[in-house]
Parts: structure tokens; sequence; C-alpha cells
């Protein structure tokens, strides 16, 4: 049952007694009439005693409706704060799931996105070392081929041509890679 119905059947009872208090009345007002005002005493009485028979009555149903309603409305709002908890125990839920999947998602990203990086920075640290290594390389042939030529000086003691003290020098450095000097 809900609130406004309830509040109508109060509304209805309290107006329902009201109508036969007022009948009441009347009959007694009637039938006081009729005895030629003789029983007034017992009438009044009698109408005293059930005007607060019909009071307690009304009271009675009233606290009972009351009652009924309360439990009525006590169930309901139990059985809707559980609905309301089920539910937000399932949302919860699935956002809980939700956050898990998009933490393992955005976790895998990452690790594919930091061996991209990785890979290349090592390809960009073999380039460097690789260009490293040509250019110490290509000192180290000219610092060994102005030490050549100033040995052959000395050596020689007679100036040779440039394309002979390459020749040689050239050779000497084959020499000395094959001979892995410069690993």
């Amino acid at each position: 049952m809900d609130l406004p119905n309830l509040n109508q059947n109060l509304v209805n009872v309290i107006s329902l007694g009201v109508s036969l208090l007022t009948f009441v009345l009347v009959l007694a007002l009637l039938y006081k009439n009729s005895k030629n005002y003789s029983n007034e005493e017992k009438f009044l009485a009698a109408d005293n005693h059930f005007r607060e028979h019909l009071s307690k009555k009304i009271e009675e149903l009233a606290v009972s409706t009351i009652s009924e309603i309360t439990s009525d409305s006590s169930d309901r709002v139990e059985k809707e704060v559980e609905k309301f908890i089920r539910e937000l125990s399932d949302l919860s839920s699935a956002k809980g799931r939700e956050i898990a999947a998009f933490v393992q998602k955005s976790e895998q990203e990452q690790v594919k996105e930091s061996q991209f990086f990785v890979a290349n920075m090592l390809s960009k640290a073999e380039k460097e070392v690789e260009e490293y290594k040509k250019n110490k390389l290509g000192k180290v042939d000219t610092q060994i081929r102005e030490i050549v030529i100033s040995a052959a000086r000395e050596v020689i003691g007679r100036a040779i041509s440039l394309s002979e003290h390459e020749d040689l020098v050239n050779k000497a450095l084959e020499k000395a890679k094959k001979d892995q000097i410069f690993t």
C-alpha cells in the first residue's frame, strides 16, 4: 500500500467516523424529541459513552493503519536499499574490470613503446659507434702515414715520391688490419 492511498484511507475512515457520529447524533435528537425529552440524561450519557467508544475505535483503526503503512514502507525501503547496493556493487565491479583492462592495455603499449625506443637507441648507438670508429681509423691512418713518411725519410735518407709513400703506408695499414692491431 503506498502513502497516498494510505492517506486517502485514513481520511475515508475519519470521514466515515464523523458521518457515523453525525448520524447517531441525528438519531439521538429524533429519539430525544420523540420521548418528549423524558430520558434526556440517559440519552446524553449513552451518547457520551457512544462517542468515547467511537473515538477509541477510530483511534485503534488509525493506529493499526499507520502501523501497517509504516511496516509496508519499511519493507519497501529495505528492498530498494538492497537493490541499490546490488546495482552499486555490480557497477563497481564492472568499472573495476574496465580500469584493470585499461591499465593492462596501457602497460602493453608502454612496453611496446619502450622496446621501440630501446631498438631505436641501440640502432642510433651502433651508427654512432660505427661513425666514431671510421673517424678514429681515419685519424689513425693519417697519423700512421705521417709517422711512416717521417720514418722513411730518416731511414732511407732520401726523399721518395708521394705515390711510393702512399703505397708503403697502404701496405703497412693493410698488414696491421690483417694482424688486427686496430680492434
